[in-house]
């Protein structure tokens, strides 16, 4: 007795980049915030959502529950809390999409891309079952079953200054690292 199982719900596989600089404000324009996503599935594409462990991280965060009305689907995906991505492309394997906000914080960034069959969640979908009969094997995964980690790079073209208790600048500092001083009262 042959099976034949469909499935229709898109798959994630990997996504780069899996870790992202925040510059400063200065620097973000010129800044890539793109990001390409690989997988399977990708028909019909209704959603692409942005969910991360940090709730500081991005403004407009809402609650999603898309198939609470289909009780088959509802199992097997549960509701998040995600910021939606506007705008992307995708064909069957491939995925493109620009961060719709620059990340306010650190932390870390889950994918979630939904069709009408269910959705696909980055960390979850990208972990590859470990087989192996070797005692001494050791599990390899892609770096994106921890979600894409964002960062915030210390403004190293910034210049710091100590200022008197009047507002005058006392001095100046050309480094990347901050004037420290003894204060004797």
């Amino acid at each position: 007795m042959d099976r034949l199982f469909i499935y229709a719900k898109p798959k994630i596989k990997d996504v780069k980049p899996y870790f992202l600089s925040v510059y400063n404000q200065t620097l973000t324009a010129i800044q890539n915030f793109n990001f390409l996503v690989r997988g399977e599935s990708f028909f019909d594409i209704r959603g692409v959502y942005l969910s991360s462990n940090n709730p500081l991280m991005f403004d407009g965060v809402t609650f999603y529950d898309p198939f609470s009305a289909n009780i088959k689907l509802a199992g097997k995906n549960p509701s998040f809390y995600a910021l939606k991505v506007p705008f992307f492309i995708y064909k069957e394997k491939y995925l493109a999409f620009t961060l719709p906000q620059i990340p306010k914080s650190t932390g870390t960034i889950d994918i979630i891309i939904e069709n009408e069959a269910g959705y696909s969640v980055m960390t979850r979908d990208t972990r590859m079952p470990f087989v192996s009969s070797y005692r001494g094997a050791v599990d390899i995964q892609l770096p994106c079953v921890s979600g894409i980690t964002i960062t915030d790079l210390v403004d190293f073209f910034a210049e710091y200054t100590l200022l008197a208790s009047n507002g005058d600048v006392i001095l100046t500092s050309q480094d990347d690292q901050p004037i420290t001083v003894a204060f004797y009262s």
